[in-house]
């Protein structure tokens, strides 16, 4: 027995009900019994799984909303179960379509607004990808293993150039190939009082 992995299954649990409509899901109860001999454990959850909810409507709203990729990632579809992992992950592939085309900081929120009476949920999907930002300096620290000068030719993303993190996935993956460097991490700082400009860390 674990007090841990039961909270991660409760969770798990939470998630799943979630992912399948269940939206007013709730865990009401949870006892745990030892046994006398202090061998074995009995693990009791009471749950209300209340009524499944349908999408009645899907909308995109803010500066983002009339972009025709962005429609073109749209996966909610009215009529359908509601699913929050789908909700979740479309709104990852849509900030990430924005952090590939210069947009470091977009924010993309989910609105539901439940029926209960109809067990139906409206999304309106606010996209707001931000400013476009440009790279303004690289910097590496950590090695001292190897000159900086190979460890930029291996970098894909430029200063100078607008931010795209795609290409600076691919930085980061050219970098683990070196057979001399580990745990490779790079971060994006905005640079203070210039919202348009960012610094790239890369830790190597």
């Amino acid at each position: 027995y674990s007090k841990y992995k039961l909270h991660q299954d409760l969770f798990n649990l939470r998630n799943f009900y979630y992912n399948h409509g269940y939206l007013q899901f709730r865990i009401l109860s949870k006892k745990v019994i030892v046994t006398d001999d202090h061998k074995n454990v009995y693990i009791w959850v009471t749950v209300h799984e209340g009524p499944k909810f349908h999408v009645s409507s899907f909308k995109l709203v803010g500066r983002g909303a009339s972009d025709p990729h962005v429609q073109g990632l749209v996966t909610v579809k009215a009529g359908q179960v509601f699913s929050r992992k789908q909700v979740m992950d479309m709104n990852n592939t849509i900030a990430r379509f924005y952090a590939d085309h210069g947009f470091a900081f977009p924010k993309i929120k989910a609105i539901p607004n439940l029926n209960t009476a109809s067990h139906t949920v409206a999304i309106k999907l606010l996209v707001d990808p931000g400013k476009r930002v440009y790279v303004r300096k690289i910097i590496i620290a950590g090695n001292r293993r190897t000159k900086d000068s190979v460890l930029r030719n291996q970098i894909r993303q430029y200063e100078g150039s607008v931010y795209a993190l795609d290409k600076i996935d691919e930085s980061k993956r050219r970098l683990a190939n070196l057979p001399y460097l580990r745990n490779i991490t790079i971060q994006t700082m905005p640079v203070p009082g210039i919202p348009n400009l960012v610094d790239l860390y890369v830790h190597a």
